[in-house]
């Protein structure tokens, strides 16, 4: 999946920064990296890396060709960290 432009709407990113912990930056650059995307009734979720290396779960949805989403993001839990990993 090609990702050009990622949107953010103000309530989402209240929510990852100061329920989650985590910056937008960190967030995108999830998009940048390995990452796997499960797709799921039309919302789809991308485990991946930051670059300071906080594993993350990214919720979204297809908005266009080339354009995303976000609905939410956290830190992964230890589960999925493993499954990411193998």
């Amino acid at each position: 999946m090609d990702i050009a432009k990622i949107e953010w709407d103000s309530k989402t990113k209240e929510k990852v920064i100061k329920k989650h912990g985590l910056t937008i930056h960190e967030v995108e650059e999830v998009f940048q990296g390995d990452k796997r995307i499960k797709a799921h009734a039309g919302v789809y979720v991308a485990l991946g890396a930051s670059i300071s290396g906080k594993y993350l779960v990214v919720v979204f949805k297809k908005q266009s060709n080339d354009s995303i989403k976000i609905i939410t993001a956290r830190q992964m839990t230890k589960s999925e960290k493993k499954q990411y990993r193998s």
